[in-house]
């Protein structure tokens, strides 16, 4: 990215994913603040235009645009646009991101030449080949870590390591396997009143902290009761089904929080069946 950005002059450069009609940052180059992992709504952003038309997007003043807007979205100066190049990502004929390089000046002059644009056009190739090579890759490792998975947690089960440590070695797999930061497992019941609640089989917590050089884990064991948790925690268990809620927005009606108080900004819910 490096060099795409020496040769074409444009000091700053992202590859982004999409998401759920979200922009999410997966690469950064070049100078100011970070923005990795960072999540955009995918239509207030430049990177909206790409995806729309599916197709190379050249933009040596933004002002002269129908776009201006959307550079005025971004709030940082650091990543204030003036010129703009826009590439689609695409693996095996789908839409999976773009390629961004910027600039806070404006090109002069007023256009992009030959030579520039067959340099895009060939970096555009390549680049595509390298994430679904990328892709494939991330894919082959995640078969892997669910295998050992599978393994571990039936290995637990299968030598009566009771069923606390089992549900616990289980959760934990899970949570290593999708990237997690919280979760439980636990069975739903009824008290006296006939007033469901949530008994866990275990709770655990991963907390990264800049401040710590690994994650740290905690574990625990209590009861949850229903009236305390948001709707999405138990609709697997209403429905039957497993529940995924990507880039949840703070317009959302899922208010979902991390005991730290952190909005939580993805959910998974599997249902788990006996007998």
């Amino acid at each position: 990215m490096r060099i795409a950005q020496d040769f074409l002059g444009m000091p700053h450069a992202l590859m982004n994913r999409i998401r759920d009609k979200q922009c999410e940052v997966l690469i950064q180059s070049g100078a100011g603040s970070q923005c990795e992992g960072s999540l955009q709504d995918l239509e207030q952003t430049l990177c909206s235009i790409t995806m729309e038309k599916s197709t190379l997007t050249l933009l040596p003043d933004i002002r002269k645009t129908p776009y201006a807007n959307l550079a005025n979205n971004i709030d940082n100066a650091a990543f204030s646009i003036r010129s703009y190049i826009g590439i689609p990502i695409e693996i095996r004929g789908t839409l999976y991101g773009s390629l961004v390089f910027s600039s806070p000046e404006v090109r002069i002059p007023d256009h992009f030449n030959k030579a520039e644009i067959e340099f895009i056009q060939l970096f555009s190739e390549w680049l595509n080949s390298k994430v679904h090579e990328w892709e494939l890759d991330q894919s082959l490792k995640l078969q892997q870590k669910l295998a050992k998975a599978i393994s571990h947690a039936q290995e637990k089960f299968i030598h009566g390591q009771g069923k606390s440590k089992g549900f616990h070695g289980l959760l934990h797999d899970i949570l290593d396997l999708s990237g997690c930061e919280f979760g439980f497992i636990g069975e739903v019941l009824e008290d006296k009143a006939a007033k469901p609640y949530l008994a866990t089989f275990a709770i655990e917590f991963i907390s990264n902290t800049p401040n710590q050089p690994t994650p740290q884990t905690t574990s625990a064991n209590s009861n949850i009761t229903i009236e305390d948790l948001d709707p999405a925690f138990i609709s697997s268990i209403h429905t039957n089904t497993t529940t995924v809620l990507n880039a949840i927005g703070e317009e959302s009606e899922h208010k979902l929080r991390l005991p730290t108080g952190r909005k939580i900004q993805n959910f998974l819910g599997i249902p788990i069946h006996y007998n």
